[in-house]
């Protein structure tokens, strides 16, 4: 997985160069691009968001007015008469795959630290900032805190780590927000603002130079859903003032747009954020000139507020007042539930507040209460842990790890291994072998002098047989296929609800079968995640064998426009638990050179649109005399454009079974080959056997057998094609000899 090091703040290192030189460029933020992207995918999203920014202009309007009022009528000495300040509970999300994306709890306590700076007018750069602008930059009385209980009411730190795949954060998959939706249990935005932490952001839209996102979210009553409504940030950006990227994300969560307007790109047009106080600027892309002889053409005789937490310049240390009155408006607006997330009731449910009864009226039972901030308090650890693989084989060691968090100071583990052997272990990476094949549950309790945890996942792991050793060459031309998929091949669909690998009525050199991916118009990144489909074969068996090949048939074609899709040739040693790309494989561009361009839904009616790959012998070196070998065909749509149609047909291995001293001892041969008839197979056998002599052609189908036995010592030769009748072409000719087996490759001209 690669890393993107930086050496600077976020906005400041908008343009970095990564190790391989490729230059590389930061968004900032992507909000307006994934708002862009949910109004062109999701229907009635733009009306929502229409009604949404429509109503809150009109209620921020209302709100403006009533502040007026309320500085007429306190004449307060202060340019910010607000004096209530708003709590908010905060939770992030860590989600990371055990990798240095599981950063540490101290780095969101830094993070938030800073934030807190940005809103209270504490940063250690205040001084610096442009004289006309200072006097507007004001204490905003907004103070974040980590949540102390979370929804069960349990003591949390605030911080919870997820072992989660999606830390390969999709903008538009909404079922990302798993920890954030309505569901009981979960993390709701009404109640806490949820911060989810990742490895990377894929976004939607052009990023220049296919650089890396720092964070997106949505503003009040935008979100295209509830578990939506949240922040996901990259964790590379939270170190020390890169953490001002949050304090900007924050901005938007409480109703802020750019300075520059409603879009991602800085210092292309003019925009406004339709604040008072803050000029209309076409804003600053990693760039701080001086503010002193600085003039924007977007508001003439106005100097732009370059140094706003809301723009894209390179030393952003500010919000305005009028920024300020919009979030704390915000806070105070039924609007996607931000009044209730500040209400005290809420306070006390997340743990920051206590509640206690001061009297109670004998007359009206009116019940009077007092509330204080909640003390500080050790949280019990929560168990929680992940596999190296979560398949393996039988015998295979599988490597498991603690990623318990809440908690972790004086940790003592205690694992139990369904079916495993150790069966427990104290260990926190404890290694386990499985011999008997199933599906097993895994227990681990972390336990420590705050409290104990126990973390079950039933079931864990997936431990598959060996198979025995097959003579190859072993073919799937898919003709004997009656339904769905051959046996033990499977189809793996990533996007429920959408077509899979399935079979269909045509293939390649004339065959009447073949596999099809019916991919044609379906959107690569769908509401229901990456469109991924995967078609695995079934396992193989190489440990005595050598001189492997592997070969298929391919026809696949792109839409006009489309560049983006992917697709890999992948092998697995472990039964499928881990995948290697195979050496040289495909991509999606070199597969679509066998069918084109087409709009329509692509069929290869013609043999010229199918193409061969084989991978030979000195290239699948890794894969001799491994037993538990799968194949797997990986395909990804293009992330923003419609795909089409893929095809797959004749799969197949050759290679030679046992050792070469069992065909020097037999002195097997076979004569004439190549042969434009009959060709003889010739060998002696040491001791009286039981014969076997197979005809396979390249589509796997079985063209000839015969069953007969061998004398000890005795020459004895077989004619094979003894009719003449095979066409043209390539053929294995297996011979087994007591169920030892050696196959020979025969050209028929």
């Amino acid at each position: 997985m690669k890393k993107l090091l930086l050496s600077a703040t976020a906005f400041l290192s908008l343009v970095v160069t990564t190790g391989n030189a490729q230059t590389k460029q930061i968004s900032p933020c992507a909000t307006y691009k994934a708002q862009e992207y949910y109004i062109q995918n999701i229907p009635g999203y733009k009306e929502k968001l229409e009604i949404a920014n429509a109503k809150n202009a009109q209620e921020f309007e209302s709100y403006k007015q009533k502040l007026i009022q309320d500085k007429a009528a306190h004449r307060s000495t202060t340019s910010n008469p607000a004096s209530y300040t708003y709590t908010i509970p905060v939770v992030f999300h860590i989600l990371h795959m055990n990798g240095p994306e599981n950063i540490a709890d101290a780095v969101c306590i830094a993070a938030l630290d800073q934030v807190n700076k940005d809103y209270a007018r504490q940063g250690s750069d205040v001084a610096t900032i442009d004289p006309l602008y200072a006097p507007l930059y004001v204490n905003s009385n907004m103070h974040f805190v980590l949540a102390k209980k979370d929804p069960y009411g349990n003591c949390t730190n605030g911080i919870v780590h997820h072992y989660d795949e999606n830390t390969e954060w999709d903008q538009s998959n909404l079922y990302n927000y798993k920890y954030s939706t309505v569901g009981t249990y979960n993390w709701s935005s009404s109640r806490y603002l949820n911060v989810y932490i990742v490895d990377a952001i894929i976004p939607q839209g052009s990023v220049l130079g296919g650089g890396t996102i720092v964070g997106y979210t949505h503003l009040p009553g935008t979100a295209p859903n509830t578990g939506s409504d949240a922040i996901v940030y990259n964790c590379h950006f939270l170190n020390l003032t890169d953490a001002r990227s949050l304090s900007h994300e924050i901005g938007h969560w409480f109703g802020l747009s750019h300075t520059f307007g409603g879009t991602n790109d800085a210092g292309v047009i003019c925009g406004n954020d339709d604040i008072y106080d803050t000029p209309a600027t076409a804003g600053f892309y990693s760039t701080c000139p001086n503010y002193i002889t600085l003039n924007d053409s977007c508001d003439p005789g106005h100097r732009p507020n370059m140094q706003n937490f809301m723009d894209y310049s390179g030393c952003p240390k500010m919000f305005t007042q009028g920024q300020t009155d919009k979030m704390r408006f915000s806070a105070e607006s039924a609007t996607a539930n931000r009044n209730y997330l500040v209400d005290t009731t809420n306070l006390v449910f997340t743990g920051l507040y206590t509640k206690s009864i001061v009297s109670i009226n004998p007359n009206t039972n009116d019940t009077i209460f007092s509330y204080a901030v909640a003390p500080s308090a050790t949280c019990s650890p929560v168990a929680d842990f992940y596999a190296t693989k979560a398949k393996s084989c039988q015998g295979q060691v599988v490597a498991y790890n603690s990623t318990s968090f809440n908690n972790t100071t004086g940790l003592t583990y205690s694992w139990q291994f369904e079916g495993g052997a150790p069966a427990t272990s104290t260990l926190a990476t404890p290694s386990v072998t499985y011999s008997v094949p199933g599906s097993y549950s895994t227990t681990l309790t972390v336990t420590n002098v705050a409290g104990t945890s126990t973390k079950v996942r039933t079931p864990f792991i997936d431990v598959s047989w060996h198979v025995d050793q097959v003579a190859y060459p072993s073919m799937e031309g898919f003709e004997n296929v009656s339904y769905l998929l051959p046996v033990g091949w499977t189809s793996i669909n990533k996007d429920y609800g959408s077509l899979s690998w399935q079979l269909a009525n045509y293939g390649s050199l004339g065959s009447s079968k073949c596999m099809i991916l019916p991919n044609a118009n379906n959107v690569g990144m769908t509401l229901t995640g990456k469109n991924v489909d995967i078609l695995e074969t079934n396992q193989f068996n190489f440990n005595n064998t050598t001189g492997i090949t592997v070969s298929f048939d391919y026809s696949y074609a792109r839409k006009p426009g489309v560049t983006g899709d992917v697709f890999k040739f992948e092998y697995s040693t472990d039964c499928g638990g881990t995948w290697t790309a195979m050496p040289s494989s495909p991509s999606a561009t070199l597969l679509s050179q066998s069918g084109g361009t087409v709009t329509a839904p692509y069929v290869p009616y013609s043999q010229s649109k199918w193409a061969t790959k084989t991978y030979p012998a000195l290239s699948l070196g890794p894969l001799n005399g491994k037993s538990d070998v799968k194949f797997r065909f990986w395909f990804q749509n293009d992330p923003t454009a419609s795909a089409q149609n893929l095809y797959i047909d004749n799969f197949n291995i050759t290679g030679t079974v046992g050792l070469d001293e069992l065909e020097n001892t037999i002195g097997l041969s076979i004569y004439p080959n190549p042969t434009t008839a009959s060709s003889t197979l010739e060998f002696t056998s040491p001791v009286n056997a039981k014969v076997n002599v197979t005809v396979i052609d390249v589509m796997g189908r079985i063209v000839e057998e015969n069953n007969f036995d061998a004398t000890a010592g005795a020459l004895t030769k077989y004619s094979v094609n003894r009719n003449a009748t095979l066409k043209a072409g390539i053929y294995f000719v297996s011979l087994s000899l007591n169920n030892q087996k050696i196959t020979k490759k025969l050209i028929v001209e």
